[in-house]
């Protein structure tokens, strides 16, 4: 090979090697993908019993939903329970519906309440996640009595939320419906009205027949006595029976604990 030939060929090589080098310094270095980001609130510890040092969240931030088409077409109301957890952050997440109202009103209200935001609930003075439930109330009334009627059930009026039950169940200015009735019914048997304290304890007395557990029925029966509820005595006396002794013994308890936590 000639000298010119050998000289050509040095120079292609150098050529081929400065431009690989070239190459390798303009290409990035590989880069490994970054972590995704910490949800620091999907890993926080959720308290799913609010009380004994735990302060209840509280809304700062509560839109009402809207009413779906079907449902203003049908005149549909009630009133529907959710679950969710409110985080140490104030944000609402796994809103669940445990009480539904139908007609497209269940999703209305997960989509508004997924918007809602809370002042965190707290333990030592430091905000907490925990999981509460929420009613959200579709209304559509025409009268204003009745309106009245359930801005005082709203705040837990027993007189008022038996009032309430009873406009559902007899459809007196408002759609009928008999769980919507029970609903209130029960509301107000909490809240201490010994008349719906002795309506609830049918409702258990009639479940009874089939479950065989009158424990339920006892307790209504013995609180709806103790408020001087008269036809609760034939009541109580009947389903006093039909419980063995130790259940007895385990329902009385229940209605003593009852009697001192809601003192008159």
């Amino acid at each position: 090979m000639s000298s010119s030939s050998r000289s050509l060929g040095c120079l292609f090589l150098l050529l081929v090697c400065a431009y690989v080098r070239l190459a390798a310094q303009a290409e990035p270095p590989a880069r490994h993908p970054a972590p995704p980001p910490v949800d620091s609130t999907a890993t926080e510890t959720l308290v799913k019993v609010v009380g004994v040092g735990v302060t209840p969240p509280h809304a700062i931030y509560a839109p009402d939903p809207e009413y779906s088409e079907e449902a203003l077409k049908a005149h549909r109301q009630g009133v529907g329970v959710l679950q969710l957890d409110v985080g140490s952050d104030g944000s609402p997440r796994n809103i669940k519906v445990i009480r539904s109202v139908g007609m497209g009103l269940d999703e209305r209200a997960v989509e508004k309440v997924s918007t809602w935001r809370f002042d965190p609930a707290r333990k030592d003075s430091k905000p907490v996640a925990v999981q509460i439930t929420v009613e959200v109330s579709f209304r559509l009334y025409s009268s204003p009595e009745l309106t009245a009627i359930t801005d005082r059930a709203f705040r837990h009026d027993a007189e008022a939320e038996m009032a309430l039950a009873h406009a559902y169940n007899q459809g007196r200015d408002i759609s009928g419906s008999e769980s919507e009735g029970w609903h209130w019914t029960e509301l107000a048997a909490r809240d201490g009205s010994p008349e719906a304290q002795f309506l609830m304890g049918k409702h258990k007395l009639d479940a009874a027949k089939h479950s065989g557990d009158y424990v339920p029925a006892y307790i209504w029966f013995s609180l709806a006595q103790r408020g001087g509820y008269k036809k609760s005595n034939k009541m109580l006396a009947e389903v006093s029976l039909k419980i063995p002794p130790e259940q007895l013994t385990n329902a009385q308890a229940r209605v003593q604990a009852w009697i001192d936590a809601h003192p008159r």
